[in-house]
């Protein structure tokens, strides 16, 4: 979506949100759903704080206006926990996420496609928080009801796939997470296609086991094929571009070529910053990868002055 064609939505979203407000009132349920549709809106923009305060103003009316259990003011509270978790804010989403489920799991049937969503956010959110086993047993239970659900080959399906062969990696598990990720792999090319972001994104993680595993010439060979696809398809800017970045500077760290990982790491932290801001949990890793690397060049003005916006 260009910046103009963004600008022009937003706007939009906001005039017609307020005419509803003035013609309707606050209550309206037309109004919450311009209001809600206009919280989404900002979230897929990246413009998370001004999601974040709509998305609170909408959540305290549905509250007054209905009980807990009132299935729009749980999708606005599982939205809330998603804008939570893209700021960084893990155990606010968490809190949220775990009441949302509970929540479902007394409306709706368990595998209830609204319940099987919240049960996928919440495994990453207790991930971002290095629960690594309870997100293990949560993500296998998940697998298992997608599978009934909606079967191999759903992109829902291979999406749990893929975060669970990232849970084996951070376990250190790598032969599962292998397994795995090569499966998801070849079922995303098979239903995605080569150039489609899930199956791209799903070789970044393949590139880190292959280095973990010892094939350090096929991890930064994927690693650099993964990142021409992505610049070439999603742009330089996209997350999933930035993670390769982050992936393929690792594994020159890993190799020792500090000099080529430090030029990687720098591009991290910038797009970072400009995407996240200086607070963010990402944007602290990005900080520290690079103050290491710093170290290890014996650039000791540029990781002191790094550690010392890690420490604020």
């Amino acid at each position: 979506m260009s910046s103009e064609s963004s600008d022009l939505q937003e706007t939009s979203g906001l005039s017609y949100s307020k005419k509803w407000r003035c013609f309707l009132g606050e209550n309206d349920p037309r109004t919450l759903r311009v209001m809600f549709n206009l919280t989404v809106i900002y979230r897929e923009l990246g413009q998370l704080k001004e999601a974040e305060d709509l998305c609170a103003q909408l959540l305290e009316t549905q509250r007054d206006a209905h009980c807990e259990d009132n299935p729009d003011t749980l999708r606005t509270m599982n939205v809330l926990a998603c804008i939570y978790y893209g700021k960084g804010k893990f155990r606010d989403a968490e809190t949220l996420q775990v009441q949302v489920l509970e929540k479902y799991e007394q409306l709706f049937r368990d595998d209830h496609p609204e319940t099987m969503d919240v049960m996928r956010a919440l495994a990453l959110t207790l991930k971002a928080q290095g629960q690594y086993r309870t997100v293990e047993r949560l993500e296998v239970q998940v697998l298992k009801k997608h599978k009934k659900a909606y079967g191999e080959y759903h992109r829902n399906t291979l999406a749990v796939m893929g975060n669970l062969a990232n849970t084996y990696l951070k376990l250190g598990e790598y032969e599962e997470a292998g397994k795995l990720e090569s499966e998801v792999i070849e079922k995303r090319r098979r239903l995605l296609g080569e150039h489609h972001p899930d199956t791209l994104q799903a070789m970044s993680d393949q590139a880190i086991i292959y280095q973990k595993t010892g094939h350090p010439t096929a991890a930064e060979e994927l690693g650099v094929t993964t990142l021409e696809k992505q610049k070439k398809w999603l742009g330089d800017d996209h997350r999933d571009t930035i993670y390769t970045v982050g992936i393929l500077g690792w594994i020159y760290t890993q190799k020792g070529q500090f000099e080529h990982a430090e030029e990687l790491e720098t591009v991290v932290l910038e797009r970072r910053r400009k995407n996240f801001g200086d607070d963010h949990p990402d944007t602290k890793h990005a900080m520290r990868s690079l103050a290491w690397m710093y170290r290890n060049l014996n650039k000791t003005k540029e990781a002191e002055d790094l550690e010392a916006l890690i420490a604020d």
